[in-house]
């Protein structure tokens, strides 16, 4: 139902308000999301799950459909929920490449729903364990030396949610397009970027886990202390290490007082560890901080694992899916603080 019939819709006249015959459907091989929530409706009674419902709900609003007066103009997306042996089960037909069995199906956060030909007097809310998404990223930098090219490999595993997306987008960009996107982003950190092997893909579409590895040579990295101008960084090499990965998630709008709830990316569950190898040994102090608020827990682990290597393990989690706005200015604060003592600088003594 997913993959095979496209999610496509000709709304004119009274297709823009009525979905198309089942078998209409099925005959052009294409419907938007009334299209084929009705056919799979239809299907899953000519299998004997009678109790199958068209469901009506609101992309954006959301949990805020709940603060609205009834009307047909408030929604614009339609689901599909189910029941087998008293157990209810949702679904999105219009996801392509989606990993599972039925009963572990992810989708985004619709909030509240109104479903159609089941009696109620009211919406009925989607139960967030339906939201299952986790990301773990590792990135190993491999210094071989201060003068030559080190080696990066990059593995992110994605789990539900998530790897239903990365699956989408795997499908519709060529490998070419998304390790050259992957270099270009590493070049803010990174003068010199090149690919050194293949992109791996492996895709558990049983278990709904994807995992890529990415190769790449980099350098140009390390600063010369002697070159700087502060006289206090000479006898060094310094590299001063962003973790970029983190941004995107941390990305907030302007600071100052909000009339309105502020959307948060969610669910979200990142794991991301930075390991690096160096050429000399070292020690570092191990180090851990915590930040946990209204909208999001966040903690930060240094680690040393051997004499001359030390990871960084980052965790983030949504809390829920919006900031209120009362609570936004403060935790615009919190974001910026955390944002601004992210980047590490590593020194190595020159002799």
């Amino acid at each position: 139902m997913q993959d095979d019939i496209r999610y496509m819709g000709i709304e004119s006249g009274i297709g823009s308000i009525k979905p198309y015959n089942p078998e209409k459907v099925v005959k052009q091989r294409f419907g938007d999301c009334k299209d084929k929530s009705l056919l799979l409706v239809s299907l899953l009674k000519k299998i004997g799950i009678k109790e199958a419902y068209p469901v009506l709900v609101n992309t954006s609003i959301q949990t805020g459909l709940t603060k609205l007066y009834p009307s047909s103009e408030i929604f614009n997306h339609c689901i599909v929920k189910f029941k087998i042996d008293s157990t209810t089960f949702w679904v999105d037909p219009t996801i392509m490449q989606q990993g599972g069995d039925y009963k572990n199906l992810s989708f985004d956060d619709y909030g509240y729903a109104l479903v159609i030909g089941e009696p109620s007097d009211s919406l009925e809310k989607i139960p967030s364990q339906n939201l299952r998404s986790a990301v773990k990223i590792k990135d190993e930098l491999t210094v071989k030396s201060f003068s030559q090219a080190a080696l990066l490999e990059i593995k992110s595993t994605r789990y539900g949610f998530e790897a239903d997306k990365r699956r989408i987008g795997l499908e519709q960009y060529s490998s070419a397009d998304i390790t050259k996107a992957v270099a270009d982003d590493l070049k803010s950190i990174y003068s010199v970027v090149n690919q050194t092997a293949d992109l791996i893909v492996k895709d558990d579409i049983n278990s709904n886990i994807i995992s890529t590895t990415y190769h790449y040579e980099v350098d140009g990295f390390w600063k010369d202390g002697d070159k700087m101008s502060d006289k206090n960084l000479a006898g060094y090499w310094i590299f001063r290490f962003e973790p970029r990965t983190l941004y995107d998630y941390f990305r907030i709008y302007s600071p100052g007082k909000r009339k309105f709830d502020f959307a948060m990316q969610f669910p979200l569950n990142l794991n991301y560890c930075v390991v690096f190898h160096f050429p000399k040994d070292m020690l570092i102090n191990d180090k851990y901080t915590r930040y946990e608020n209204q909208a999001f827990f966040f903690d930060e682990k240094t680690e040393q694992i051997s004499s001359n290597s030390f990871q960084i393990t980052y965790n983030l989690r949504a809390k829920a899916p919006f900031i209120k706005s009362e609570n936004y200015e403060k935790i615009y604060e919190e974001k910026n603080k955390i944002v601004k003592a992210l980047p590490v600088t590593i020194y190595f003594n020159k002799q």
